[in-house]
């Protein structure tokens, strides 16, 4: 892994990462966050500097901020510092706990962390992602194998308007690389919601796979309170390479992206 490591710095896919203290705060964008048992439309979505030198500047496009789970609407968004952030005005944003470069956790069936089990580097990827998902049931096609692949999964609910606007790139992404990367949505939402997403009578049609999480087991492990959010995790020991939101305007997870990942991490 080490060796992994010293290719992607050298590369300069994720040089000079570092979160750091600066907060961003939410504009009106009328994306849709969960209320009681409804979701409804409410004015805060996209995340701009509080500067003088956004209000200067053409702000990120409408619609392109997270849905947010309950009790978390206007909560801050954590700006990351990426070299794509030099040709961007603005800033690279998590809306849940950095994994970057750590091994996916492992879970109990209550979804909390087995620090102790956590430690054992002996692990294979395949290991450590079956130790994290956990799940109630798979909304369609379980995935047939993990071994040799990058796997990203993403957390997404049938009520989040920004997963849907999410979802034509993932499609995208699993048709194109079946032999290198395995794409798993983790929902929040159960099979009856999940069958009119991203509209009514249209879940089955789906191709990538989605598992069911309905205690939201997996997100809360990784501190996730905006959705879509997903990680991309290397097929030795299932370390996290990538994470955020797949379509954050600037910061797309795309097919470039994922090429220069399968080219270091498949050619082992």
């Amino acid at each position: 892994m080490k060796f992994f490591y010293g290719i992607v710095a050298s590369a300069l896919i994720f040089t000079n990462l570092s979160c750091t203290t600066e907060k961003t705060h939410c504009a009106t964008d009328g994306v849709c966050v969960l209320s009681s048992e409804a979701a409804q439309c409410a004015d805060d979505g996209v995340c701009v500097l509080p500067s003088p030198r956004a209000s200067s500047l053409v702000p990120p496009i409408a619609g392109s901020g997270p849905s947010f789970k309950p009790g978390t609407r206007n909560r801050e968004g954590t700006i990351v510092n990426t070299p794509e952030s030099k040709a961007n005005p603005y800033p690279k944003q998590l809306w849940a706990n950095s994994f970057l470069f750590r091994e996916l956790p492992l879970l109990s069936e209550d979804g909390e962390i087995l620090a102790d089990q956590q430690l054992d580097k002996n692990l294979s990827a395949v290991e450590r992602i079956n130790g994290f998902l956990k799940t109630e049931a798979w909304y369609n096609q379980k995935p047939a194998d993990l071994k040799g692949k990058f796997v990203l999964i993403e957390f997404a609910a049938s009520w989040c308007s920004a997963c849907k606007r999410s979802l034509k790139n993932i499609e995208h992404l699993h048709t194109t690389f079946p032999n290198e990367l395995v794409i798993i949505s983790v929902f929040e939402t159960d099979a009856a919601a999940n069958d009119d997403f991203p509209e009514k009578g249209s879940g089955k049609r789906i191709k990538h796979s989605i598992a069911i999480d309905t205690k939201r087991r997996c997100a809360n492990a990784l501190g996730v309170y905006g959705i879509p959010h997903a990680v991309l995790v290397e097929p030795d020991s299932g370390v996290v390479v990538w994470e955020g939101m797949p379509h954050q305007n600037g910061y797309e997870l795309t097919e470039e992206l994922l090429k220069k990942f399968f080219a270091i991490g498949l050619a082992r």
